[in-house]
């Protein structure tokens, strides 16, 4: 199995993320996405042998770990919102999910036109829109 796993750790300390994950994985390829966010790539890459070597070794500079299951580039004439709802919307019908825990952030330096609060609040409403039962997480 190979997956993409987007990481996340504090934008100061990136490169000594980046650093432990080159050393546990050497055969993978890291791609810095934003000041805080990376993705590591490569052949025989699972997200579950990924977080148990980082609870193992430990891997202390990484906060989070997602599976990435869709890249979508925006298309002429889309708002970076409107393609981000939709996505959403996409993935969860692909699950075949009737509800979500909906959890937004955005990194400082990106080119999100939008603020985190924004950009949940407009994948909220889509969603919603669309007959999906939305909740924060914890709830």
């Amino acid at each position: 199995m190979s997956e993409q796993i987007v990481f996340t750790a504090a934008a100061d300390y990136y490169h000594a993320a980046e650093a432990e994950f080159r050393t546990e994985f050497p055969s993978a390829s890291v791609e810095r996405l934003a000041p805080d966010t990376g993705r590591l790539t490569g052949a025989d890459l699972d997200i579950a042998q990924a977080a148990e070597v980082c609870r193992q070794v430990p891997v202390v500079f990484v906060r989070h770990l997602i599976r990435a299951t869709t890249w979508l580039p925006l298309t002429p004439g889309e708002t970076f919102g409107d393609r981000v709802a939709a996505t959403c919307l996409e993935l969860m019908m692909r699950e075949q999910h009737a509800a979500v825990s909906l959890q937004v952030w955005t990194a400082d330096g990106t080119r999100s036109p939008l603020r985190s609060d924004e950009l949940r609040r407009l994948v909220d409403n889509h969603l919603r829109e669309e007959g999906v039962d939305v909740m924060r997480s914890g709830r």
